[in-house]
């Protein structure tokens, strides 16, 4: 038995009807739960700086510094018997510093910070 080609590509088209998404039946989905809201108490601003030329490597090096002064931190309060962190809203702010012209380029200083805060019991 030998199909035509009219045949054939109706064939074709419907079995590619078929298989389309909009044929397919989907599943309603759940909406996606927000994170729970953590409990905190005695915040704290934490802060590094960076001056580089390039915003981009200078605001690396601002994060890394901030890193740095996270775990400076939370040693200290570990020291003092204090656990339990939450780090929040960290954020860095670029501007320029200083000009140097055109054969060096512009310098950027970068200022990164944070809030360290414990957790309410």
């Amino acid at each position: 038995m030998t199909m035509r080609p009219l045949t054939s590509i109706m064939s074709v088209a419907c079995l590619m009807a078929f298989f389309t998404p909009a044929f397919a039946q989907v599943a309603p989905q759940k909406p996606k739960a927000k994170p729970a809201r953590i409990a905190v108490t005695d915040c704290r601003t934490v802060s590094a700086v960076a001056a580089f030329f390039g915003e981009e490597k200078t605001r690396a090096f601002a994060e890394g510094n901030l890193d740095t002064a996270l775990d400076l931190a939370k040693s200290r309060l570990t020291a003092d018997g204090k656990v339990g962190f939450v780090v929040k809203d960290r954020k860095v702010t670029c501007k320029n510093y200083i000009d140097f012209g055109s054969l060096i380029g512009q310098e950027q200083k970068c200022l990164a910070q944070a809030q360290l805060c414990l957790r309410a019991r």
